[in-house]
């Protein structure tokens, strides 16, 4: 089950920490760690929110290559699962 309403909380969250923090790199760890909480939440809509802030970006564009690279080794361990049931027959 995902929240909608997970991007409009990421744009008000993006908008303060623009305002408040002036280093970029910082902001992409803060928005990185966020990103991870609401993604284990189920939010899956934060890509609304790309273009809002260059560093929130950087954090996304990571958190969707790790995210690819987790959906990979699913697959890869599912095909290893098939193989081994065929072996058995």
């Amino acid at each position: 089950m995902s929240w909608k309403l997970g991007s409009t909380i990421m744009d008000n969250i993006i908008e303060a920490l623009k305002d408040r923090i002036d280093d970029e790199l910082v902001r992409e760890e803060v928005y990185a760690a966020l990103i991870e909480v609401f993604i284990e939440n189920d939010c899956e809509n934060l890509d609304e929110c790309y273009g809002m802030d260059s560093a929130f970006d950087s954090a996304l564009d990571d958190a969707s290559f790790d995210l690819d690279e987790d959906e990979d080794e699913e697959l890869f361990e599912e095909d290893e699962d098939d193989d081994e049931e065929d072996e058995d027959e």
